[in-house]
């Protein structure tokens, strides 16, 4: 190999960076005391593991066959600070027969005892290599002699034929990094789109040399070579963070997405491809069929039914012959899931299309990616970029729904939160496929109110009833069915509203309807001086100040569904007493995110104080540049259910 060239290509070449926090030698094996003395991280002072070093090589060549494939080499060193990172250094890594390698395993532990510095290796006999499903193998292998205060250094090589799926290259993890590289090198016959992702600070350039590699005819020759250089310092690590579905899709890290090769004009292909092309894949797949064929369980009459009971009563019919079994794709089986009587989420909803179809309904299949896998990209357009599928409804009206009809907790246009992403594509039965946003069908609404009755001793006598809907019913019979039985969902009550529940009841928590509703009775107190109490018009706080504790964030705030929230309490103050003090009237906003929060007291004069609390969240999305107001907008609209009545004696 002979170097000649270095050229700069990318837009941001050279950024400001810093420089590692703990100067290494990436030497394999080249570990200093400093590194084995090294006792906690300051900049992550919680990390039970640093990342001291680790480096990825990927590199897409030819054999000696004439044929391509991609070498990896992989290279990491690691220092435990605590006992929980004592397990961190537990491989797996996977391999497929027959073109698939992985050798030249190393892995090596370094502790100090004393001032003398020992390290143990890991034998080969303790390199496992099993078969994991089918011609899928797993190598496990852990680090020997680990323990806190252990630096451990590991690499590997891995082969594959599959050159267009290395994808992307991540320089971030759920620990602390202190520098990562990696390099990617190719000819120039393949052509990448290449993107970066995360918002972090890397230092990225490229530069071309010349490469020697091996003909089909036994034969060498040099080509054109370019490598993609990255290297990041001080990476943080990328912790889970409240109201974020997929934190893993926000790390630093650049996509590589093979778009076609031609080399020297001969065995050009073309990886590029479109949503269009995509929608062909599925079609040909035979996946369409399933939504669009006869029923396969009895279709229950409902001839003069109301359009959304009609759909209903379907969907209950098929639930009651195929159970869900919690899990979802976009490959339905209907006949095996009637005759298992259990099925995934696609098989249900290919059934209930089956049975609206016969009924006089047009269907079509809704194929997205869920929130917890990351996004739809432009740029990565893949067949295999879907893993749930939904349902679109014409009813005999022109009226047009959204089905999710697997889940308990959704119902027409209220989707489970994870499948409420603004890019879904619809595949028709005849026609070209188009994009749909399925972010706001419906209006999610909580409707809560309290009615306190002050005593003279400062006894209040309360009742409550909360009333759901949409989205926000699913999510309130998802919290009372996770109680699992009254008595807890009781206990919790009192504990978070600290109060007393003399009686409890509920509606619709288990039916597939818009609405559920939670009543009950319950005691409480005031705090109570000679002179005067302190009332807190609001019983339950709907939302904590805990919530976005942290005053930076690295990945957006992914809040479940656009909801209204409007809280009323009635407060009956005691004879005897009057009012001194009420909770001034106040509005919150933050434009950016599309939210308020408001409230406004009235006293009538006499014996009635009425809170009024209205909220609102219209968008889902807010971006890590917008945290910081909208952090201050839920600082401000917490500080709504601390507000205090104050009474004072006649």
């Amino acid at each position: 190999m002979k170097r000649f060239s270095l050229t700069v290509v990318f837009a941001a070449c050279w950024i400001a960076a810093g420089a590692q926090s703990i100067p290494i030698d990436p030497k394999f094996g080249a570990v200093s005391e400093a590194e084995l003395e090294l006792s906690d991280y300051q900049q992550d002072t919680s990390a039970s593991v640093l990342v001291l070093y680790r480096h990825r090589d990927v590199h897409i060549t030819m054999n000696g066959q004439g044929e391509f494939y991609r070498k990896e080499t992989f290279h990491e060193r690691i220092k435990v600070l605590k006992e929980a990172g004592k397990s961190y250094p537990d491989y797996k890594l996977y391999y497929r027969e027959p073109n698939e390698f992985l050798t030249e395993i190393k892995v090596s532990t370094y502790n100090l005892d004393g001032n003398k510095k020992s390290v143990d290796k890991l034998s080969k006999k303790m390199v496992f290599d099993e078969v994991a499903s089918g011609k899928v193998h797993c190598v496990s292998f852990s680090a020997p002699g680990v323990r806190v205060g252990s630096v451990v250094e590991v690499s590997y090589c891995y082969e594959t034929p599959r050159i267009a799926e290395f994808g992307t290259v991540s320089l971030q993890d759920d620990v602390p990094i202190n520098l990562c590289e990696a390099t990617v090198a190719y000819i120039p016959c393949f052509i990448y789109n290449i993107h970066k992702r995360g918002s972090l600070a890397c230092i990225n350039y490229r530069e071309t040399d010349r490469y020697r590699i091996y003909s089909g005819s036994g034969g060498t020759f040099e080509v054109n070579r370019i490598l993609d250089h990255y290297r990041a310092y001080n990476i943080p690590a990328l912790k889970p963070a409240p109201h974020c579905y997929c934190p893993s899709f926000y790390r630093l890290a650049y996509d590589y997405d093979l778009r076609s090769y031609d080399f020297d004009g001969v065995g050009h292909k073309d990886f590029s491809t479109s949503w269009e092309n995509v929608d062909d894949q599925i079609v040909n797949a035979g996946i369409l069929k399933e939504f669009h064929s006869k029923p396969r369980i009895p279709v229950p009459p409902t001839e003069g039914i109301d359009e959304e009971e009609a759909i209903r009563i379907m969907r209950d019919a098929v639930v009651s012959k195929v159970k869900w079994n919690g899990k979802r794709n976009i490959f339905p089986e209907c006949a095996k899931a009637v005759k298992a009587e259990e099925g995934d989420a696609a098989d249900i909803a290919a059934l209930l299309a089956g049975l609206l179809e016969a009924s006089g309904y047009e269907t079509d299949p809704v194929f997205l990616m869920t929130r917890d896998q990351g996004h739809l990209l432009d740029h990565q357009v893949k067949a295999d970029a879907y893993n749930a599928v939904v349902l679109r409804v014409k009813c005999p009206s022109g009226k047009t729904v959204i089905v999710d009809p697997a889940p308990a907790g959704t119902y027409i246009n209220a989707l489970s939160p994870r499948c409420l992403v603004d890019r879904a594509r619809v595949i028709p039965k005849v026609g070209f496929g188009s994009w749909m946003n399925l972010e706001n069908l419906t209006r999610n609404q909580y409707v809560r109110s309290d009615s306190l009755r002050v005593q003279a001793d400062g006894t209040i006598l309360g009742g409550t009833t909360a009333t759901a809907f949409n989205c926000k019913a699913g999510e309130m019979k998802a919290t009372l069915d996770s109680y699992g039985s009254e008595e807890k969902l009781i206990s919790e009550q009192e504990s978070l509203c600290g109060i007393e529940i003399d009686s409890l009841d509920t509606a619709g928590i288990k039916d597939w309807s818009p609405k559920a509703e939670m009543t009950y009775r319950w005691r409480g107190s005031a705090q109570k001086s000679p002179e005067r109490m302190y009332i807190k018009p609001f019983v339950e706080k709907l939302h904590s100040g805990s919530t976005f504790r942290d005053a930076e964030r690295m990945v957006p705030v992914d809040l479940p569904f656009p909801e209204s929230i409007n809280y009323g309490s009635t407060v009956i103050i005691p004879e005897g007493w009057t009012v001194e003090s009420l909770p001034k009237s106040v509005y919150y906003e933050d434009k950016n995110a599309k939210c308020y929060g408001a409230l406004q007291a009235v006293w009538d004069g006499e014996r009635t104080i009425t809170v009024l609390a209205r909220v609102s969240f219209s968008q889902i999305l807010i971006p890590v540049e917008e945290y910081s107001e909208f952090r201050k907008f839920w600082e401000r609209l917490c500080s709504i259910y601390d507000t205090t009545i104050v009474l004072k004696k006649i």
